[in-house]
């Protein structure tokens, strides 16, 4: 009802005729559905042709890289082809050198012989050395022990002859002589200084060296000249202690050092009172010549002459005692 209400109405009748007229338009079309099916197929073949565009693109892109890559080929291969000639020469030549190979082979096994035979002969010399360099070491060592003995042997002698000469010097007649000889008359001198208080004068000593060791002791007195022994006790006593004393003083100036100690012990026994009173007289001149004098007696004058002394006694039980008295 609806569509025969429509092909009634104006508008169906317009639209019928625009059908019409498509339809007209579509016969002179010339229509044919197995061309188009060709086409379909054509567009089928043709699908992925963007893809391929994209792919030539690439492919131009890299065009320099690979034009690039094949002349560097092309120019390795030019290379390769100019050694050729010399590689192949340097076949033939080693194909040459192959061909003496047997001989050279040969010649290898001949010098390998000669190695090992020099080889055996090197061990042998090795052992020679070994043998040579130890008694070349005992050798250096009896030559450095030769040495060591020529050089004590030297020194023994050096040593024999210094003894010798010291031999000779201390001998009778060497330094003990000269010594003696040079010092005597500054003894002569001081002893003569001494004995002259103690004698008023009266005494004097001539020292006359003679022969070795010995030394004549000469005394004067106003009888003449007299030998030591033929002096009394008391005289002899003032006699040596003149002398003695002389000696220390000379030796003390030689030396540059000063005396130390005198020690008189029981001189005092020959001497007489006025003899006691001289000694006494000069200790105390000669007291500064000293750092101690050290008087032993047991002569109660002596005792009492000198203000400090240790005085040894026995006690009550007979012990002996020390006593300070200053």
């Amino acid at each position: 009802a609806e569509y025969e209400k429509l092909k009634s109405q104006p508008v169906a009748e317009k639209l019928r005729e625009q059908l019409a007229e498509l339809e007209k338009k579509l016969s002179a079309l010339d229509y044919n559905p197995q061309r188009i099916k060709d086409i379909e197929s054509r567009l089928e073949r043709f699908a992925d042709a963007q893809r391929r565009k994209i792919e030539l693109e690439n492919a131009l892109a890299r065009h320099p890289q690979l034009r690039e890559r094949r002349d560097s080929l092309r120019h390795a291969l030019e290379k390769i082809e100019a050694e050729i000639p010399t590689i192949e020469e340097k076949i033939a030549q080693i194909a040459e050198e192959l061909a003496h190979l047997p001989e050279i082979e040969a010649h290898i096994a001949e010098i390998e012989e000669k190695i090992a035979r020099s080889e055996s002969r090197l061990a042998e010399l090795g052992d020679q050395k070994a043998e040579l360099t130890a008694a070349l070491r005992r050798y250096e060592d009896i030559v450095s022990r030769r040495k060591e003995i020529e050089s004590q042997l030297a020194q023994h002698r050096r040593r024999e002859r210094l003894l010798a000469i010291t031999e000779s010097i201390l001998s009778r007649e060497g330094i003990q002589d000269w010594l003696m000889r040079g010092y005597l008359e500054q003894i002569e001198t001081y002893a003569n200084d001494t004995l002259s208080l103690l004698s008023d004068g009266a005494l004097s000593v001539r020292l006359v060296p003679e022969s070795g060791e010995k030394l004549e002791v000469n005394i004067s007195d106003p009888l003449g000249e007299r030998s030591y022994e033929s002096y009394s006790g008391g005289e002899e006593f003032r006699i040596d202690f003149s002398l003695r004393l002389a000696m220390s003083r000379v030796l003390a100036e030689r030396s540059g050092f000063p005396l130390q100690t005198l020690v008189i012990d029981e001189g005092f026994g020959s001497q007489d009172e006025d003899g006691i009173g001289k000694l006494t007289d000069i200790l105390y001149q000669v007291q500064d010549w000293f750092e101690r004098i050290i008087v032993i007696s047991h002569l109660p004058v002596i005792k009492e002459s000198f203000p400090a002394r240790l005085e040894v006694f026995r006690d009550s039980g007979g012990n002996s005692q020390v006593r300070v008295v200053a």
